[in-house]
């Protein structure tokens, strides 16, 4: 993650196990994610660390073999216990679950469509900021003189198309409507913005 310098139990690591069963359209997965002395980084101080003990748990499944419909869940539960952490608000001590619901038609294979549809909950330590995601919302920071986003604490929704034009060019919009879960500021955050990219393989 980063180092200080010092042996490696003492360090910022990051270690993993994870286990998945698949069965035709059916896919199973279970884990764990350990990171150790993680700083506050989204607000690039580190001012104070934290472990994070995630258990992760999910599944895909395409239950019509004829038609390309795909059902995804994704459910996240830190097991660490932050009460005694005086760095940590109270309001946010409890913030540690996240998951993630999707529905998709369609895949991105040349002359294709496709459809998705998201609903996300991320609660504030149910995923580390820095590493969560970087579409979905960029929460202002600039309270205490950031210039970086928070990735976590808020739900929402995100309707994608897509469409592969050729073997090297896929085009795609995204929709998102966010709104912030527990206020971390003056006002209640939420945000609507609309994605277009154009990808081309060379």
């Amino acid at each position: 993650m980063t180092t200080s310098g010092l042996d490696f139990l003492s360090d910022r690591y990051f270690s993993v196990a994870q286990f998945y069963w698949k069965q035709d359209d059916l896919l199973l997965f279970t884990g764990a994610q350990f990171f150790n002395d993680i700083g506050n980084y989204p607000d690039r101080k580190a001012t104070y660390t934290q472990d994070y003990f995630i258990f992760q748990s999910g599944i895909a499944y395409k239950p019509f073999k004829n038609q390309n419909i795909k059902f995804m869940v994704d459910y996240n539960l830190n097991l660490l216990d932050y009460g005694s952490n005086d760095s940590i608000a109270i309001s946010m001590q409890d913030q540690k679950t996240s998951f993630v619901a999707a529905i998709q038609y369609g895949q991105l294979k040349k002359n294709d469509f496709l459809f998705l549809v998201t609903y996300a909950h991320m609660q504030k330590y149910g995923a580390i900021d820095i590493l969560a995601q970087n579409d979905w919302t960029r929460w202002s920071y600039g309270n205490v003189g950031s210039p970086a986003g928070r990735l976590t604490n808020y739900h929402g929704i995100e309707l994608k198309v897509g469409y592969m034009v050729s073997d090297k060019i896929k085009l795609s919009s995204r929709f998102f409507m966010v709104e912030v879960l527990v206020k971390q500021g003056p006002s209640h955050e939420n945000g609507t913005r609309i994605r277009f990219d154009i990808d081309i393989k060379l």
